[in-house]
């Protein structure tokens, strides 16, 4: 996957006031852009509406170090099979040791796991094929368990993020490819060495062509006879760093194809970057401070001398380009959502222009030489763009333009090639899902998109994010009850219960049909429900905020995320009377939280002794030698995990795969089971 970019320094208080942009705002809500605050954090979740996911935010960077110490000296305490004090789940270490050869520490002092399969190009210091082995270093009695910041709530507690989930493009997690000659591509191909690989996992699946087991050597055919190290070593270098929801991350993924189309390679580390490229955020407050830290952050290696363009894309861009081309002179480029093809001209320095702002967002067909960047054998399927709906709190329309969507026949396409690659999990994701195909006049379009992806050979998982109330057919609650690859999960935002506050909102659904569909919805057997919520939304009186509590309690979701109001300029809501103050609207939402937490915990100990099917992610991004992957009812980086456990003599699966897990012990966020044998 992206992963998230963790451990970033915030800006300071005062530069970023000296820095400040000013943005028209509503009444007392103008901001300067980049004014520096104290802001909550969602771990894990979504922010209300606009589907903005918030993927957790791991701190596993800068802590690292931190960790390492701790971990060592938890080892000393704990023997093998000892529970985690950390985490407070039992993970063991004898099933997933393995006999290893570690390299010579690397420049971080650290020594690395490897396979024979390893080959540099000192030049470059490029490693061809890496495969990276799991389990503790030799002699090692306990796990260096760090102390995680994990707190997801049945999948998350928002009230922990501050902003977007960051993320940056380490060259191991993009994806290997080919050219026209059929010669290994020194972009996308590359890894770093050793520091990266046993923290974050193994590369995702190729676009073309089987990827080699992580625990073996790659086939000699996928290795070149010679590298063309000068070709190699004058390749220029990009560090992309990513903000905001899966939608945006899909932006990334289409930049990254253009981006090593057009000769560059990525690199992880942004002092070593050419150029340096950042997409933002734009859709709560949060997401706007912490777009403008990053560009802020960013721009100090170029100060430095270290690079030599900075672009920045995305939602931000597309917002407040005047007032971001004015305030920050450091930016050499600033590309909308409908402009952000023209990276490579940005990239070349050879826009005639410094900012590219038009209306709408561009699409990109399964033409396009878009790169998956999710870990294991998962990736988003993007069917449509903008959003016709007119949420009186919601941005994203003023931002990303009407809804227009992808046709079916090159959606399918674009499923085959990632099923053909090994991916073998499709998050379906759109800003509104169950208006898909609506702008062109077909009201079931959905329902035929998703009998079509049955037929995909190899794509097992077929998950449904931001399916809204409306629009919810009786055939797809047939396709979700039917036994196929369309998991019985469904990702529905419904923001509030109280008909009053849903009529405020704009919401055109009342509290009586949100509760019949979600009992329709019940009865699928094995259905796992996710949902988000406002608190604070202006109105909400106490009595308002009691209902919603009360009938969380009596539904029980699977997953909820919460969200404090973020009263945003240019929106309906800003200009509603009865603003809630913010202190309230947080404590309603922890209130809310806590609430969820017990029932997350209630459901997820009903899963221990039962046997799950299990799709393997990878090494996990908090405990590092240590297997996670996901049941059909967990959604990548929004929801909880499966921490894996081995027997002796258990060989270890590949990211990617299915395995079958016997669960022995639970959080409110996680499970832990043991990979069965077969």
């Amino acid at each position: 996957m992206v992963p998230v970019l963790v451990g970033h320094e915030v800006v300071g208080r005062d530069r970023v006031r000296q820095r400040g942009v000013r943005m028209d705002g509503a009444g007392d809500q103008q901001v300067a852009i980049g004014r520096h605050r104290k802001v909550a954090r969602p771990v894990e979740g979504r922010a209300s509406e606009g589907g903005h996911e918030r993927a957790c935010h791991r701190r596993r960077g800068r802590r690292r170090n931190q960790e390492q110490q701790q971990g060592e000296e938890h080892g000393k305490r704990a023997g093998p099979g000892t529970k985690c004090r950390a985490h407070g789940l039992c993970l063991h270490w004898p099933g997933i040791r393995r006999a290893v050869r570690v390299s010579p520490p690397n420049d971080h002092g650290r020594s690395v796991p490897e396979t024979a399969a390893v080959r540099q190009a000192s030049l470059c210091q490029i490693v061809v094929a890496v495969a990276p082995t799991f389990g503790p270093p030799a002699g090692a009695r306990g796990g260096p368990w760090p102390k995680t910041s994990r707190r997801r709530c049945g999948g998350h507690m928002p009230h922990t993020i501050r902003g977007c989930g960051r993320t940056a493009i380490p060259l191991h997690r993009v994806a290997p490819r080919r050219t026209r000659a059929g010669t290994l591509l020194s972009a996308g191909s590359v890894a770093p060495t050793a520091p990266g690989l046993p923290e974050c996992g193994v590369p995702s699946p190729p676009r073309t062509g089987p990827l080699p087991s992580p625990l073996q050597s790659p086939p000699m055919d996928r290795i070149p006879e010679r590298l063309d190290l000068l070709d190699l070593a004058q390749r220029r270098r990009v560090h992309l760093v990513s903000l905001g929801c899966p939608k945006n991350r899909v932006d990334s993924e289409v930049m990254i194809g253009l981006m090593q189309g057009g000769g560059y390679e990525l690199t992880s580390s942004p002092e070593e970057a050419d150029v340096i490229v950042v997409n933002t955020c734009a859709f709560i407050e949060s997401a706007k401070e912490e777009s403008i830290e990053t560009i802020l952050e960013m721009a100090e290696f170029k100060q430095a001398g270290s690079a030599e363009r900075l672009v920045v894309t995305g939602c931000m861009a597309q917002r407040y380009g005047a007032e971001m081309a004015e305030g920050l002179p450091e930016v050499d480029y600033f590309l909308g959502t409908n402009e952000y093809k023209r990276i490579a001209g940005a990239l070349d320095g050879t826009l005639p222009d410094r900012s590219y702002i038009t209306a709408g967002s561009a699409l990109y067909t399964s033409d396009e030489d878009r790169i998956n960047t999710l870990r294991g054998g998962s990736a988003y399927l993007k069917i449509a763009e903008g959003c016709n709906r007119t949420c009186t709190f919601c941005i994203i329309p003023k931002i990303r333009g009407k809804q227009v969507s992808r046709p079916v026949d090159d959606l399918v396409r674009e499923a085959r090639t990632l099923a053909a690659s090994g991916i073998r999990e499709l998050h379906v994701i759109a800003q509104d899902l169950t208006s898909y195909g609506v702008d062109f006049g077909e009201r079931d379009a959905l329902v035929k998109l998703l009998r079509r992806l049955e037929t995909v050979r190899g794509l097992e998982w077929v998950r449904l994010h931001y399916a809204y109330p409306w629009n919810f057919t009786d055939e797809l609650l047939e396709l979700l009850r039917a036994d196929n690859n369309v998991l019985p999960y469904v990702d529905m935002p419904l923001q509030h219960i109280s008909d009053h506050l849903l009529r405020a909102m704009r919401r055109n659904v009342k509290r009586d049909a949100q509760r019949r569909l979600l009992e329709r919805l019940r009865e699928i057997p094995g259905m796992v429900l996710r949902t988000t919520f406002i608190t604070g939304f202006p109105g909400e009186t106490e009595a308002d905020f009691q209902e919603l509590h009360d009938w969380v309690a009596e539904v029980e979701f699977d997953r909820v995320g919460v969200f404090a109001y973020s009263r945003e300029e240019n929106t309906d809501a800003a200009e509603l009377p009865d603003q809630v103050p913010t202190e309230i609207a947080e404590e309603r939402r922890d209130a809310l939280m806590t609430l969820q937490a017990g029932i997350s915990r209630r459901r997820n100990e009903a899963y221990i002794g039962r046997r799950l099917r299990v799709l393997v992610d990878g090494v996990s991004e908090e405990h590092e030698f240590v297997l996670e992957g996901r049941h059909a009812g967990q959604a990548l980086d929004i929801d909880g995990v499966t921490y894996l456990n081995f027997a002796h003599d258990l060989a270890v699966p590949r990211p990617g795969t299915f395995v079958q897990v016997e669960i022995e012990d639970a959080s409110e966020y996680d499970l832990v089971g043991t990979v069965l044998p077969g």
